[in-house]
């Protein structure tokens, strides 16, 4: 019989997340964190840039941190076929328009390759049951380059979502508005 490796929960990663993940917080920080969270009591330091950092949810298998003013941070544990599981890390800057980083690691925080290495395009957002034109292409590509996501993690699922994020919102007006409606769509 294999042994299935000893599941994690997100109170370790949180505790074993390399300071290279969030450099501003260190352990000392993040164990407080975990202490004033676990205790009921506002879990809020002061991170190194002199800006507050939170803990705003923490369950077994997710955790969403408010890292500063414009930052969020959110991580789940995806259970993998053969009883392993990786983590998927969500960084969420809005400066101003949101963007979103994503990395998946094992538990020992290892890098993995995903989908998430590659850039997204406009295209991957289009709704495959819709014909575009060139020319309204062109259109939803000037409105959404340079290509930004925002990216959620479900809390009770694993699921991630991903949607397209308008660069340059002077550029959407009433026509590229009703394309938008019509054929992008969430991964």
């Amino acid at each position: 019989m294999q042994d299935v490796e000893a599941q994690v929960t997100m109170r370790d990663c949180w505790l074993n997340m390399p300071q290279s993940e969030y450099q501003y917080l260190t352990l000392v920080e993040r164990s407080e964190m975990l202490r004033h969270y676990e205790e009921q009591d506002t879990a809020v330091v002061e991170n190194r840039l002199s800006e507050q950092s939170r803990i705003d949810t923490l369950t077994t298998n997710y955790c969403r941190v408010i890292l500063n003013k414009r930052t969020t941070l959110e991580m789940k544990l995806f259970a993998k076929d053969d009883g392993s599981q990786n983590i998927c890390v969500v960084k969420t800057f809005s400066l101003p328009q949101l963007n979103s980083i994503v990395a998946i690691y094992n538990t020992d925080w290892k890098k993995q390759t995903s989908v998430f290495d590659e850039s997204f395009s406009i295209e991957d957002f289009i709704d495959g049951e819709n014909v575009v034109s060139e020319e309204d292409l062109e259109k939803l590509k000037m409105a959404y380059f340079p290509y930004l996501f925002n990216a959620c993690l479900a809390l009770e699922k694993d699921i991630i979502t991903i949607t397209p994020v308008v660069s340059y919102k002077e550029y959407l007006n009433d026509d590229i508005s009703n394309l938008v409606k019509e054929l992008i769509k969430e991964l």
